[in-house]
């Protein structure tokens, strides 16, 4: 349902570009002397109608997981941007307020672009933009005179999404998912939650997985059943890079030994070299070389890197340890 609205969207903005430009403000004649300022302003038009047609297009493909989602929705935001920017907003007022309305809609939409793409900087710009927003939305109606009609509604309709944002957790996660069913959003709270529980405020992991406590194993029992036991999602690349953190930080076995399950269950999906050079370095971290051995001689096969042929000639030089002092052993019996 959802991505039929989006694509009556996306008809409608289409559409709209063969529908004749008309201003709602009148011109100086000091601005348009020879008519290119017009010219110049309906393109503007032109091009605002084509970014919203592309982002409602974009966003459709977004909901139905298709390929393609991101470089449209990318490339309709830096039209919108570019359009709130140079376009008239203010056709007789300070200057300041246009400046402020295109910089406060500009990086609203940036910070969407951000956080959709998961792109480094997301939070800081949503941090930015909040605040800003709020601003903007109250000088915006202390001086509404001013300001084109079109230009007022976009602020108002940027600042309610902002303050949906501010006091429910639920609009804003499935704004940001664009699934609005409750239980789906219950069941993402805790998968965050338990992955609060795993990560550290410095980015590594709660030390608290180092002990055999019941906390260890609760996290453990929780985690498995959010994203090992869940088949309707495809969690490989994010239990390979878990699998990983636990391999770089954790050396208890208990918690070892179930990273190297979430790292066989991302190899379910894709056997690439970076999920069995994972595995390897987990069977090997916890000595089971025999079983390590594989792992690493397909992934270096695949991969061809350098830390994986180094973790497979530590294997080998250990299973070589272990073959010598058991022909020791067997002498010293005989």
């Amino acid at each position: 349902m959802m991505a039929f609205g989006f694509m009556f969207l996306f008809i409608h903005y289409l559409l709209n570009l063969f529908i004749p430009i008309e201003f709602d403000y009148d011109m100086k004649k000091s601005e348009d002397a020879f008519g290119s300022y017009a010219t110049f302003q309906k393109l503007l038009v032109y091009l605002f109608k084509m970014a919203l047609a592309l982002f409602f297009l974009g966003y459709m493909f977004k909901a139905m997981h298709w390929p393609g989602a991101g470089p449209m929705l990318i490339a309709s935001i830096i039209m919108l941007c570019a359009y709130f920017l140079t376009v008239k907003k203010v056709p007789h007022g300070p200057a300041w307020l246009g400046y402020l309305l295109g910089i406060s809609i500009s990086l609203a939409f940036i910070g969407v672009m951000f956080k959709i793409q998961h792109w480094t900087g997301a939070r800081l710009i949503t941090y930015l933009s909040i605040p800003l927003m709020l601003i903007t939305g109250i000088i915006t109606y202390l001086k509404r005179e001013q300001i084109r009609p079109f230009l007022k509604k976009t602020i108002f309709i940027l600042f309610v999404l902002t303050i949906m944002f501010l006091s429910s957790d639920y609009l804003s996660k499935s704004i940001w998912a664009l699934n609005f069913n409750y239980d789906v959003y219950l069941t993402e709270k805790k998968r965050t939650d338990v992955m609060n529980r795993f990560y550290s405020d410095n980015g590594g992991i709660q030390p608290y997985l180092e002990t055999q406590n019941d906390s260890t194993v609760q996290f453990l029992s929780e985690f498995n059943l959010l994203f090992v036991e869940d088949n309707k999602g495809d969690y490989s690349d994010f239990l390979n890079e878990v699998a990983w953190k636990v391999y770089e930080n954790v050396n208890n076995p208990v918690v070892l030994n179930e990273a190297v399950k979430w790292s066989a269950k991302s190899i379910e999906k894709d056997d690439n070299w970076a999920y069995l050079d994972t595995y390897a370095s987990l069977l090997y971290k916890l000595k089971r070389y025999e079983e390590a051995k594989p792992a690493a001689e397909k992934a270096y096969q695949l991969g061809k890197d350098p830390s994986t042929k180094k973790l497979l000639d530590d294997i080998i030089k250990n299973l070589a340890l272990i073959k010598e002092k058991e022909l020791l052993e067997n002498q010293v019996v005989n």
